[in-house]
């Protein structure tokens, strides 16, 4: 409770609060569990099943983020699963409805925020990017949310044509992410300061 008042408190200083996405206001790899468990759910004979398999391929894709399609070739070897990651790939895309509830650390801190300017910045597939945003359920709070290109967020530089059309309150601006390089970097590249801020360390 303590560090829910203190970032509250320190974010009162500011008139521009831009959050990250992954793994900043969503638990990403909750967010791959329950889209691959759905996946699977065709294919499992359970429901314990589709989640047991749904929890081993997020934890492979979060150890390999940048090279996980062969990651998951091998997990359909292993287990002898007939499906192409061609279909997996798809279907993460364009799945069905995903529901995730947000933290109440995060409900709590976003209600706190209301007389705030709240923006997202977020890099990855717009799609995906935007599938998160809706199964959340906190689009509500913000308004504006930008979504980049990935590999562009930490080079972006103020003078970018996506940072001229933001909308900034006059006065102190912050952005808060999980990654203490490409984050920190994008903030400074932007003039921000910078929150470090990590969900899956609560």
């Amino acid at each position: 409770m303590n560090f829910i008042l203190k970032i509250m408190f320190k974010l009162q200083n500011y008139k521009n609060i831009i959050f990250d996405l992954d793994n900043t206001l969503l638990d990403q790899s909750q967010y791959d569990q329950e889209v691959f468990r759905l996946y699977f759910e065709n294919y499992a004979d359970t429901k314990k099943t589709a989640t047991e398999l749904g929890t081993s391929l997020a934890i492979k894709k979060r150890n390999a983020p940048y090279g996980y399609n062969r990651t998951f070739d091998d997990f359909f070897k292993i287990r002898n699963i007939n499906l192409s990651v061609k279909s997996l790939i798809q279907f993460y895309h364009f799945p069905p409805a995903v529901i995730i509830k947000p933290s109440n650390f995060i409900l709590e801190l976003l209600n706190s925020l209301l007389d705030k300017n709240l923006i997202i910045i977020s890099n990855g597939y717009p799609r995906v990017q935007y599938n998160k945003i809706v199964s959340l359920d906190i689009g509500k709070y913000f308004s504006q949310i930008c979504i980049l290109t990935p590999g562009l967020k930490p080079a972006i530089k103020p003078s970018n044509e996506i940072l001229k059309s933001l909308y900034l309150k006059e006065g102190k601006s912050v952005y808060i992410g999980d990654n203490l390089e490409i984050d920190k970097i994008f903030a400074e590249n932007c003039t921000f300061e910078f929150i470090h801020f990590n969900i899956i360390d609560l």
